[in-house]
């Protein structure tokens, strides 16, 4: 095993099961050629690299409009909090739905985060 804390991957698994029916298959007729070779498609499988997507997620594309409505919404020189978020932005259901679109906002520069002490609040950029 590779991992440092000594807990067997799926991978790793597979790894052990196609070694140990190469060395039957080695001894036998010929019967575990074909679990060999289903063992090694599903390793393949679980251990080809993620592509990565083209373009914004749904819901980060639903997030920056939801941004652009949070930025159009707060009141000029008005700080507002996430639960007066999801009671005035239409589709801002949860104060943690208010926080990401709030995220969204301040990463494309329409919104800014003030924070004093552990109470956190919004405002125009």
């Amino acid at each position: 095993m590779t991992k440092t804390n000594d807990k067997m991957t799926r991978a790793d698994a597979l790894t052990f099961a196609i070694e140990k029916l190469h060395y039957l298959a080695q001894r036998d007729d010929g019967q575990y050629l074909e679990a060999i070779d289903v063992l090694t498609k599903m390793h393949a499988a679980i251990t080809k690299p993620r592509t990565k997507r083209e373009g914004p997620t749904k819901a980060r594309t639903e997030n920056e409009r939801l941004a652009g409505e949070l930025a159009a919404t707060i009141p000029e020189g008005g700080e507002v909090t996430a639960k007066w978020v999801t009671e005035h932005v239409r589709g801002v259901l949860t104060t943690q739905k208010a926080a990401a679109v709030a995220r969204v906002g301040i990463d494309l520069g329409i919104i800014a985060k003030v924070v004093d002490g552990r109470k956190v609040t919004y405002r125009r950029a």
